[in-house]
């Protein structure tokens, strides 16, 4: 993930970033599953861990790219985010 994130280029641009969701769950998912391994004796490496871990990562961080943010950006520069008692005075 870090070798993508630092050659990050023009060439190379996805319609989505799962970057966020990915520090948000990387970890819970991390210790749920050696919270399940534990209670069935099973002990991973680092390396395991990760393997095990990173499918759920991203179907969580999926989740809230697409479920949350992705429909919070598309909302930026609208009347939705101007309304309410602490919106910038109109004009």
């Amino acid at each position: 993930m870090v070798a993508v994130g630092a050659t990050r280029s023009s060439a190379v641009r996805l319609p989505f970033d799962l970057s966020y969701g990915t520090y948000l769950y990387a970890w819970p998912a991390a210790q749920v599953t050696v919270a399940l391994g534990a209670a069935s004796g099973w002990r991973p490496s680092s390396w395991a861990l990760f393997a095990v871990t990173l499918a759920p990562t991203l179907l969580l961080a999926a989740a809230l790219w697409f479920g949350v943010e992705r429909p919070m950006l598309r909302l930026r520069g609208s009347q939705v985010l101007r309304t309410g008692p602490h919106a910038p005075p109109p004009g």
